[in-house]
């Protein structure tokens, strides 16, 4: 049973192609000064995103002030590099022109520079796909209808029901109603929801459609139906048949939307919330320690420890009495409050107390 491939790449290549103009998303010192990294910083781990339409080039600003190439960032990259706390650096565009000027004083911190593309507006309704939501997010084609009210649109194709869309509608605004810095996070890396068709395979989502071939020891079509997003495939994917409770639901008495979202949810805390997302990784670590989840799904990684975590909080996960490798005895709130309280109060703070019937009336 499989739900999500993260592959881990220390260089992500990015969907989206933005329009010429770049606009930063992070406060730049001066072009104009003149700059020179200091010594004795930290070792931190850093990123440059480049989301314009134009090749960027990356330089370090050295102890002297000197401007040393360190690589060239194509349109849609990301480049996740060592460096040292105090470090100055420096993007040119392919003109020579300085876009930004960066002093790095943390790890995990990110420059992205953006395009002028306009954020597509909300909608309640199923629409079609609009040239504007298309273009924002480099769209295939093959999607055809979505619904938008959150600020992360919802894909299908038209072998989707309207009904799906709008149930994976519900879902979603409930998930975000304490999250309200997620949907911004999720837009600057263009991040969607997509629903793969009850009578379409899960590498028909076209941001998912080269995994075959970029890891072929799998069969994706038959392993998975559903992935949760990444910043090289931006798409958070799952069935129609588990939204609405097809019988052929291979996933039947889970909701596989809830654990992939989980993990959208948690790649955007890494950014929005760092010390909680800390706190997450905490968990996951005492769990080991204390040696719980043995023999299930979220004994894992930190991933799934924590998507299988939500699933359970939120009472649509799935008892195994013994555990079978991906279950064991835990799937309710009450249960996961007794039986990892660590993990409990760090779901709690994100989703806060409230409930929803994730369920299906079978």
């Amino acid at each position: 049973m499989f739900r999500i491939f993260r592959p881990i790449t220390y260089l992500s290549l990015l969907f989206c192609l933005l329009p010429l103009e770049a606009q930063t998303a992070n406060k730049s010192l001066s072009c104009d000064s003149k700059w020179k990294s200091s010594g004795g910083g930290s070792a931190i781990v850093a990123s440059f995103s480049n989301l314009t339409r134009e090749n960027l080039k990356l330089y370090w600003i050295d102890t002297q002030g000197k401007s040393v190439f360190y690589s060239e960032l194509v349109p849609n990259q990301t480049l996740e590099m060592n460096t040292y706390a105090k470090h100055i650096w420096k993007l040119d565009n392919q003109n020579g022109k300085c876009i930004g000027v960066y002093q790095l004083t943390k790890s995990d911190e990110m420059i992205t520079i953006q395009g002028n593309a306009k954020v597509p507006a909300k909608t309640n309704r199923v629409s079609a796909v609009s040239p504007e939501l298309a273009d924002y997010y480099n769209l295939s084609p093959f999607y055809k209808k979505y619904i938008n009210e959150t600020g992360i649109p919802i894909l299908a194709s038209e072998k989707v029901s309207d009904k799906a869309l709008i149930r994976a509608n519900e879902i979603l605004k409930f998930m975000l109603k304490q999250l309200p810095q997620v949907p911004g996070r999720l837009q600057m890396y263009r991040i969607r929801l997509a629903i793969i068709g009850a009578k379409e395979q899960t590498l028909d989502i076209p941001e998912h459609s080269d995994m075959q071939t970029a890891f072929p020891e799998e069969n994706w079509n038959e392993r998975a139906r559903g992935f949760g997003a990444t910043i090289s495939r931006p798409a958070t994917s799952f069935g129609e048949e588990n939204l609405l409770c097809f019988p052929n639901d291979r996933y039947r008495g889970e909701n596989i939307m809830v654990h992939e979202f989980a993990h959208t949810i948690m790649f955007s805390l890494s950014y929005t919330n760092p010390p909680l997302y800390k706190e997450i990784l905490a968990a996951y670590k005492a769990a080991k320690k204390k040696g719980l989840w043995k023999n299930t799904y979220a004994e894992s990684n930190e991933d799934e420890y924590w998507a299988e975590g939500v699933q359970s909080w939120f009472d649509t996960n799935l008892e195994s009495i013994p555990t079978n490798g991906i279950h064991g005895e835990i799937d309710t709130r009450k249960e996961l409050e007794t039986y990892d309280p660590q993990l409990y109060q760090v779901i709690r703070k994100v989703f806060g107390d409230d409930t929803f019937d994730f369920k299906c009336n079978y």
